[in-house]
């Protein structure tokens, strides 16, 4: 679990929203053309070092009162070589629509990943979980002083 008292006192309320922003603005996820086989059956296959991102988003919906977000069919991968995230997309949510959108991807691209930090690594998986577990999409809006009012913006 990250410390997030430890961090709140490292850093200004002010240097995490630009973090956020930064990271909204560059690494901003696009969705793209995934060449996986999607006819296998429902998994879970989150690796070790972002199964501590999984458990932080579902204790932070659990603070909101959130407990019904069942995460039993997420695989997590690293992008294979075929598969080119557009742009500078740093991680995508992809749902298998041919399996009624019941298995849940999210592929993470490593040149990308292991450049941020352990907050941002922290603000790019609660992105795509809320793509993938909220149905959340895009959201624009900035508030009064410029910052953005949510990390589903996209630009």
């Amino acid at each position: 679990m990250l410390e997030k008292d430890t961090f709140m006192k490292n850093y200004s309320m002010k240097q995490i929203l630009r973090l956020t922003l930064m990271l909204i603005l560059v690494w901003g996820c696009t969705k793209s053309e995934l060449d996986r086989d999607i006819t296998q059956p429902i998994a879970y296959n989150v690796p070790a070092e972002f199964q501590v991102y999984i458990d932080s988003f579902l204790s932070a919906g659990q603070q909101r009162g959130i407990d019904s977000i069942a995460i039993d069919n997420l695989v997590v991968d690293w992008e294979a070589e075929n598969e080119n995230l557009v742009g500078h997309t740093c991680a995508v949510c992809y749902k298998a629509k041919e399996v009624d959108s019941l298995q849940k991807y999210i592929i993470i691209k490593p040149d990308c990943w292991n450049g941020l930090n352990d907050h941002l690594k922290e603000v790019v998986m609660f992105h795509e979980l809320g793509h993938c577990y909220l149905n959340r999409s895009h959201k624009s809006g900035n508030m009064g002083n410029g910052y953005v009012k949510s990390i589903m913006n996209k630009p």
